[in-house]
């Protein structure tokens, strides 16, 4: 569990608004303690069909999940939620359930709806709008929204505006959004906004209370059309936009934050429209060419407050202020900014409007132009730079321009009874502030502490246990909880006490604080003895038996649900609500010793049988094969097995695998010592079997003691085959293979498959011209792309030959179509990360034809910087185009080459009917649809001739051919040979001498003929007959 505590509040916005606490490692803010509100019905949805079902009969406290993949533009007209039951959509995988139509030229239209929420949802492509609450256009009859919150998503290629609000919109809020790539169709249209608020050419949109926060907005307009990142007019009041990074925007007339507000009657006696612009970050501002402002900010109206704010690199001022204020009350407020690029109020008008600003400006840090005063003039020396580019030198873009230890601007500016923090929100200190928008003086003093707290085994720990604390401050308690048959023993490591919980006072260092627990015996039960106890996908829950079970812990991969249905068999409901289900496991560290298992499951999904079923592996052995909840015990009812374990390696391993939708668990729980109940009599026979094309070399049937291990075994492919793994009860690759802690009879199969040779089609540098790879293989320059932008590095690249293959590359979001046949591809991606230097900077998933293949990928953190990254799929074709992606998550996708081989798949049997594709590609049979096997595979039957009675096969073929049924026949390189054997494990003989063709071929009309082939021999002669087609390729 993670505590989060707001920080004060910035007093000038009357308490309109909860700013949330923001920190992180690239830019100044987080969402991190937004969560999802609780939910009354849980759905999951994984097609248009079942997302629009989902809208149709959407409930107050519905929680609608919505599954990885692209879906249609939504249209959500007069949906409704309640102020303490909203209705919330929300992506089952951060930012992989995709938005990607559009609706009325929207991607998402809302209509007069009310308590609503997206989380992590990406809308992308709206050929003209992104998402629109309120009309999009003069005559449009949309209506506007209220109490919507839009958190955590990603919102981008837009024709013109990502995200708009009005129609008199009111109590929205849009918190912790990536929005990119604005104005991507048409030419010359000043519509390409970031975010608009309100209308510019409708003087009876009031939309009000509306917060913007923690945002980052990047790639805003271009060369063909521009617009603000955050637009604010005419007639609208309490805005507050705050702690967004804004970057690389291209404006014509006005600035990254635009704000234009008229005077108009403000309700229960307020008098100013009350806008809020503090704690942004905002650098990299263009004018069109032909424009004539290109500035931070343009707030040419007065009732605005901006402070707090960083500006730099900025075609105009980094501030400018216009004299056409169409209001005038409230004033101009300008305090402890940091202006790089200067200030400039009432210089010049717009139109015929003359009407200057009341400007107040007061602890601004400014270099350049403008200023009073009560501002300081700011020069490199006053800042720890960088301060060019992005600024980087603490974490986050503009950490440059926080005050050095040195500069006259520390503590040498007024305190203001308007605002108590800074940027950071730090406090700022009542003796004086610091000039600009850092208060913080960074050298070899810290302005931050870290505070980690630790523990060993035998309990858990509630709390914030990563604090960020600026120096003299206190970190918020701690509480250390032991599990049963422990007892808390006290805090360690760099700070020592039995306090608990606990609270450090006056932060003044790092921290690392020990939570250690001692076991005890039990008084009640002396045989009891509790090893973990885990709540899948919950919080922690202490069951009616005494029993804590922690919040979900020791798991790889799988995804999490919430339902919160009533469990029958149970008196501990809320220990089934939560599962994870899908493909996971759970490795939890143990000494080594006896053990026993007890999983919990629930069917709160499925009404049938078979819908789910699914095999459970404990230490790597199948203990559990083919378990169907439903088929056991219904829906809503608690079903619970115990498994012995013989544990030897130091970790408990439990993998589930579905072979019927995705497998679940609720709970488990692990216990020292074996039930008696579950011990089976000894020895246990372990068998070893090969598949087809290979053979296992050791003892194949063993007799094993419990808790024993096999002897050594190993699988041996054929030539031409290779060995891909053992299953039945157990999963792996290891070869040779020794099995442990055997607690019941073992089946094991060892399977192989053809070594396949592979076809060169497309080799492309992507970003870069032709390059000669060291293995021989032509790169042609970059084709095949839609969207992306090249890019090149000169650093010299790790872990190749193919330095230059790896410096270009295409980045931002691209996508490539590229021409094949049908059949099966590898594809192999040339990555590098050549610009991060950190974990976490760039995220993003490979997507090919319309599969998630590769998600959250971060190349950083699987190999370095500048180090090449090689990875392959194995691609199915069936709409003669290879389509690849790269959606992301954090910054922008890169690929810096594709190579892809079409794989020779003349064994494979693409379509499971039971014919191989070779077999299909000679029948004229599609190797993609298992619909056309039934009807056209080869038929055997008995026919009679002459009173005797015949075996014959009968069998489509490729015309214009040479040669006969009986003696092979040949076409477009395939050969067909028909044989016949007394026997299965006989010699299968051929030729004219054995079998006769029958009568004349059956033309078909589709390019086939069908002919019959007889045995001779009558089956009187010889009862037992086995016949086949045999088809090869000539080589």
């Amino acid at each position: 569990m993670k505590t989060v505590r707001p920080p004060a509040p910035v007093t000038i916005i009357l308490s309109l608004f909860f700013l949330t606490s923001f920190s992180s490692a690239l830019t100044h803010y987080s969402i991190e303690g937004i969560a999802l509100p609780t939910a009354e019905r849980i759905i999951k949805v994984a097609t248009n069909t079942q997302l629009n079902d989902a809208i149709q009969n959407a409930q107050p406290g519905d929680r609608i999940v919505i599954a990885d993949g692209s879906y249609n533009g939504l249209n959500l007209v007069g949906l409704k939620g309640t102020e303490d039951k909203p209705i919330v959509f929300t992506a089952e995988n951060p930012r992989s359930a995709i938005i990607s139509g559009s609706a009325s030229g929207r991607n998402s239209r809302l209509s007069d709806c009310e308590y609503l929420e997206f989380h992590n949802m990406r809308f992308t492509g709206g050929s003209v709008w992104g998402f629109t609450m309120g009309p999009a256009y003069s005559t449009d009859s949309t209506l506007g929204c209220r109490h919507i919150r839009i958190i955590g998503c990603e919102i981008d290629g837009a024709g013109q505006v990502l995200l708009k609000v009005n129609g008199n919109s009111s109590h929205i809020q849009i918190i912790g959004n990536t929005l990119y790539d604005s104005g991507m169709s048409g030419y010359g249209k000043p519509y390409a906004e970031g975010i608009y608020i309100g209308d510019g050419g409708n003087m009876t949109d009031r939309s009000h209370d509306i917060l913007v926060q923690g945002n980052h907005l990047y790639n805003i307009g271009n060369d063909n059309n521009w617009g603000e990142g955050i637009d604010i007019k005419v007639q609208v009041y309490n805005i507050a936009v705050v702690d967004n990074l804004i970057e690389r925007v291209r404006v014509n007339s006005q600035g990254a934050i635009t704000v234009l507000v008229n005077d108009s009657p403000y309700p229960n006696g307020q008098t100013d429209p009350n806008i809020l612009i503090a704690r942004n970050i905002i650098h990299d501002v263009r004018k069109r060419s032909g424009g004539w402002n290109g500035a931070g900010i343009s707030a040419s109206s007065n009732g605005v407050t901006i402070v707090n704010n960083l500006i730099w690199d900025t075609d105009e001022a980094s501030i400018t202020a216009t004299r056409n204020a169409a209001n005038t009350t409230g004033g101009f407020k300008v305090y402890n900014n940091t202006l790089w690029d200067g200030i400039l109020v009432n210089q010049s008008s717009i139109g015929n409007a003359n009407n200057p600003v009341d400007p107040d400006l007061r602890n601004n840090l400014i270099r350049g132009f403008g200023g009073t005063a009560t501002d300081l003039s700011a020069s490199s020396s006053d800042f720890i730079g960088p301060l060019d580019g992005e600024a980087v030198a603490d974490g986050f873009t503009g950490s440059g321009f926080q005050l050095a230890a040195s500069s006259p601007a520390v503590g040498s500016g007024a305190a203001l009874a308007e605002l108590s923090d800074d940027l950071l929100r730090l406090t700022r200190p009542s003796n004086g502030y610091s000039y600009g928008a850092f208060e913080a003086v960074t050298g070899s003093t810290p302005i931050f502490y870290h505070v980690n707290f630790d523990l060993s085994t035998g309990g858990y720990l509630e709390g914030d246990l990563s604090q960020v604390l600026a120096e003299g401050s206190d970190a918020s308690s701690v509480t250390a909880i032991p599990l049963s048959g422990f007892e808390f023993a006290g805090w360690s490591g760099d700070f020592t006490s039995s306090e608990n919980p606990l609270t450090v006072s006056r932060v003044a260092e790092n921290l690392s604080i020990f939570a250690s627990f001692v076991e005890v015996n039990n008084p009640v039960d002396p045989n009891f003895s509790l090893a973990a106890a885990v709540n899948c996908a919950g919080e922690s829950y202490l069951a009616s038996d005494g029993v804590l079970y922690e919040a979900d812990k020791y798991f790889t991969d799988g995804q999490t649900s919430v339902r919160y249905s009533v469990i029958n068999g149970t008196t501990d409901d809320p220990l089934y609500h939560s599962e994870r289900y899908g493909a996971f496991s759970y490795a939890v560290p143990l000494p080594d010793g006896d053990y026993t298992v007890t999983l919990m499951f629930t069917e709160t999904y499925w009404t049938s049988e078979s819908s789910r079923v699914f095999d459970v592996y404990v230490e790597q052995q199948r203990s559990i094969a083919d378990l169907d909840i439903f088929k056991e015990v219904g829906s809503d009812t608690a079903y619970v097995i115990k498994l012995p374990v013989y544990l030897r390696d130091g970790v408990i391993n439990i993998e589930l695998l579905a072979t019927e939708d995705k497998a679940k668990l609720s709970a488990f729980r692990i216990e020292k010592g074996i039930d008696p109940s579950l011990l089976e009599p000894d020895p246990f026979t372990v068998e070893f079997i090969a598949t087809a094309n290979g053979t296992i070399q050791g003892d194949l049937l063993q007799s094993i003691s419990t808790g024993e291990t096999t002897s050594q075994v190993e699988a041996v492919p054929d030539e031409g085959y290779r060995f891909t793994g053992w299953t039945g009860d157990y999963v792996g690759g290891e070869n040779p293979l020794t099995i442990m802690n055997v607690i019941h009879d073992v089946q094991i199969k060892a399977n192989f498959e053809p070594v396949l040779s592979k076809e060169l089609k497309y080799a492309i540098n992507c970003g870069g011209s032709s390059y000669l790879a060291a293995d021989g293989i032509l790169y042609s320059a970059d084709r095949y792309y839609s969207g992306g932008v090249s890019g090149a590095k000169t650093d010299d690249v790790a872990g190749t030959e193919d330095d230059p293959l790896y410096k270009s590359y295409r980045f931002k979001y691209t996508e490539y179509g590229f021409p094949v046949e049908n059949g099966l591809y590898r594809v192999t991606l040339k990555l590098v990360e050549s610009y991060w230097t950190a974990d976490d900077r760039r995220i993003f998933d490979i997507i090919m034809e319309g599969e998630v293949r590769i998600k959250n990928l971060d190349l950083h953190k699987i190999v370095g910087h500048d180090y090449a990254y090689d990875v392959s799929q194995d691609v199915k074709v069936a709409d003669g185009q290879l389509d690849i992606s790269n959606p992301a998550s954090l910054d922008n996708g890169s690929i810096a080459a594709i190579l892809i081989e079409r794989i020779d798949t003349d064994s494979f049997d693409s379509d499971n009917d039971g014919l191989t594709d070779l077999l299909e590609l000679a029948l004229k049979l599609n190797p993609f649809d298992s619909s056309d096997a039934s009807k056209n595979s080869p038929k055997g039957g008995v026919v009679q001739s002459n009173e005797e009675k015949f075996l014959e096969l009968s069998f489509r073929r490729i015309v214009g051919g040479s040669g006969n049924a009986a003696d092979g026949y040949a076409v477009n390189g395939l050969h067909y040979k028909v044989e016949c054997s007394p026997s299965l494990s006989g010699e299968w003989l051929t030729g004219s001498s054995l079998l006769q063709e029958e009568g004349t071929p059956i033309d078909n009309g589709d390019g086939t003929e069908t002919v019959r082939v007889k045995v001779k021999t009558p089956i009187r002669d010889n009862p037992t007959q086995f016949v086949r087609l045999k088809v090869s390729r000539i080589q």
